[in-house]
């Protein structure tokens, strides 16, 4: 294959990648708790240059991570919307296991659990949080006091290393591995009741990136285009010279 023609189409490729990354980012700008992902490369020839030989240029897609930067807290007023600020995740419990978010718009159900948007049970240092009760205070250590009564601690973790999370869905990250070890959070750590964290999603920015992208694409499909139309101007010379 023609290598500009390879070259610009492995760009091509992990370009429309890095837009679905950066569309996925605007559309989730008002979500609670979302953390926005970045699309990282890394050098061509390290990836093909034992595939197609040696070459002095392109990129390929190394790995999407997520930004754990703590977005704004915003007033709710509702004492069941919980923020964390510091670092560290609240832990649910999912069909699939344990999952953590920073996404902390609960509810409660029908039998007074207080659950995650999607009906996950949040979890407290004493199991699934149950709230039965009329004055329910959430202090900022955590603790769920009903009615004058210590019931649960809102169980919050961390991670020595935030880049061994992946996305669950729903705002909800899992250890990348069973390897990845779990921590209680720092004591600096506060919760706060009545709040959410916004997604801390920087809408300037990401349109900006999204245009970029698409420029660069645009380019690149130019590259291709020029490039199949010299080899098959080059292929009709050389079946005319004969």
């Amino acid at each position: 294959m023609n290598r500009a023609i390879e070259i610009s189409a492995q760009g091509m490729q992990a370009l429309a990648l890095r837009q679905e990354v950066i569309s996925n980012n605007l559309a989730n700008a008002d979500t609670a708790g979302f953390k926005s992902d970045i699309l990282c490369f890394k050098a061509f020839p390290s990836v093909f240059s034992k595939v197609i030989g040696e070459t002095k240029a392109g990129v390929s897609i190394d790995s999407v991570a997520s930004r754990f930067k703590q977005g704004a807290l915003i007033n709710t007023g509702d004492k069941f919307d919980l923020a964390l600020e510091g670092a560290g995740f609240f832990a649910v419990q999912t069909p699939d296991g344990t999952k953590y978010t920073r996404s902390g718009d609960f509810v409660l159900d029908d039998n007074g659990r207080l659950c995650s948007q999607q009906g996950f049970a949040v979890l407290g240092e004493g199991g699934a949080i149950n709230i039965l009760g009329q004055d329910v205070e959430i202090n900022s250590i955590g603790e769920i006091i009903v009615d004058g009564a210590l019931v649960n601690k809102v169980k919050v973790v961390d991670f020595a290393n935030p880049n061994a999370l992946k996305k669950y869905g729903n705002c909800l990250f899992e250890p990348v591995d069973e390897n990845v070890s779990v921590q209680p959070a720092s004591a600096d750590t506060k919760v706060v009741s009545g709040f959410v964290e916004s997604s801390g999603v920087n809408m300037m920015q990401e349109m900006v990136q999204m245009l970029e992208t698409l420029r660069t694409y645009q380019t690149l499909s130019r590259v291709v285009l020029a490039q199949d139309e010299v080899q098959n101007k080059t292929v009709n010379q050389v079946g005319k010279a004969r």
